[in-house]
């Protein structure tokens, strides 16, 4: 889950879809760092050193970028997953990918260097 402050309220939303009764985690850091970022922030902040799926895992780590981080020219912002009522741009039932730093979607920037 990540958290997207409203006024003096906070929305999450789900990276993926989610089955009744699953526990629902959220990340005490920002989702767009890497892991030793993250593990340090944790450490200084909270004082515990991270051992989840994705802090311990090389492959589990860019499976992650790969899917949820923006590839557009130093953006590196966090794609969130959006259907046609949330965008203005895309007029088909489906759901796109658009990052929440630059606003646009992960195939707009296909052709990006990175």
């Amino acid at each position: 889950l990540y958290k997207v402050r409203n006024g003096l309220r906070y929305r999450y939303h789900a990276l993926r879809d989610l089955k009744a009764g699953e526990e629902l985690c959220f990340s005490y850091t920002e989702l767009f760092l890497n892991a030793n970022q993250r593990r340090q922030q944790l450490l200084m902040n909270y004082n515990f050193w991270c051992q989840c799926a994705r802090c311990e895992d090389p492959d589990f780590e860019l499976r992650f970028e790969d899917e949820h981080l923006c590839r557009g020219m130093g953006c590196g912002g966090l794609l969130t997953r959006c259907t046609k009522e949330d965008s203005k741009t895309n007029s088909h039932d489906v759901d796109i990918r658009r990052c929440l730093f630059c606003g646009r979607t992960a195939d707009e920037h296909d052709g990006d260097e990175v």
